[in-house]
Formats: C-alpha cells, sequence, structure tokens
C-alpha cells in the first residue's frame, strides 16, 4: 500500500510538471536570431532602415547594441532600451564607437517572428538578449549580455 502512495505522488508530480511546462511554452513564442552579413553591411554603411524605431543599449556614446524594429512592432521591453532618432550621422558615431572600443567585432542579425517573418535587426559584439514574441505585433527583446561565460563569436554559413 504505501508503494501505491509513492507511486501515486510520483505520477501526480510528473503531470503537474509537465501543464506547467506546457502552460509556460503557450504563454508565449520565442523569436529567432539568424546572423546576417546583409545586416552588418547596413550597419558599417550607416544605412537608416525607413519605418524602423531604433534603439540602443549602454550608454550613448558608447552603446553596447543597435536595434532597429519594425514601426508595425511594438517593443515592450522598451524600458531596457533607449530610444533613439538615429540618422545616419548617429548611426556613424555609434558603429564607429562600437567598433574601436569593444575588443569584440560586432555582428548582424535580422530578428525574426517563430514564422520566419522578419521584423527588426540588432548589431552587437554581445549575446543577443532573450526575444520573446507576446502577442501578433508585440515583442520583448532583452539587451545584449556580456556573460563572460558564453562569449564566443558567432559563424556565419558559408
Amino acid at each position: 500500500m504505501i508503494k501505491s502512495k509513492n507511486e501515486s505522488r510520483g505520477v501526480i508530480f510528473f503531470i503537474i510538471i509537465t501543464m506547467i511546462l506546457v502552460i509556460g511554452c503557450a504563454s508565449g513564442s520565442t523569436g529567432k536570431y539568424k546572423l546576417s552579413n546583409e545586416v552588418r553591411k547596413t550597419f558599417i554603411s550607416f544605412q537608416i532602415l525607413p519605418d524602423h524605431n531604433y534603439y540602443y543599449s549602454g550608454p550613448i556614446d558608447r552603446p553596447e547594441g543597435i536595434l532597429a524594429v519594425h514601426k508595425s512592432y511594438t517593443l515592450t521591453s522598451a524600458d531596457l532600451w533607449w530610444k533613439a532618432d538615429a540618422d545616419s550621422k548617429q548611426l556613424k558615431y555609434w558603429v564607429d564607437e562600437m567598433r574601436k572600443n569593444i575588443s569584440r567585432p560586432p555582428y548582424g542579425y535580422n530578428i525574426l517572428t517563430p514564422d520566419g517573418k522578419q521584423i527588426g535587426v540588432l548589431y552587437t559584439p554581445w549575446d543577443q538578449g532573450i526575444l520573446k514574441m507576446q502577442g501578433e505585433h508585440q515583442v520583448s527583446i532583452g539587451p545584449p549580455s556580456r556573460d563572460a561565460e558564453r562569449m564566443r563569436a558567432p559563424r556565419l554559413r558559408r
């Protein structure tokens, strides 16, 4: 009889954990970052993307990440980024400072929805922040991470 109670508790515990995982996964979907040499070239040529809102992470004179999100999407994590009215001159300053003051080279990334639709771009030498879709046109993007244990250069596919 005692063995049955322990088995029942184990089954109940398994069901509860499974339900928590299913509910947690269903509450929001994760977007994707895709390493892109084209995005990197866009930033190093100081091109402003039309219909995008620009944000930066870190100090304005030495940003650690530059983010451009299409205007049809709301950045719900805007409290983690500084919004900026970027123009080519501002973008040139940021890119030059980032390349000059950070030992790792910055990389360009497309920001994609779970179904592969591009909603923005990111330029940073650090690991990308957590990316989560929070509604049809809402996205939460965490700032780049300097986590030393994960510092690695991404690899471009050829």
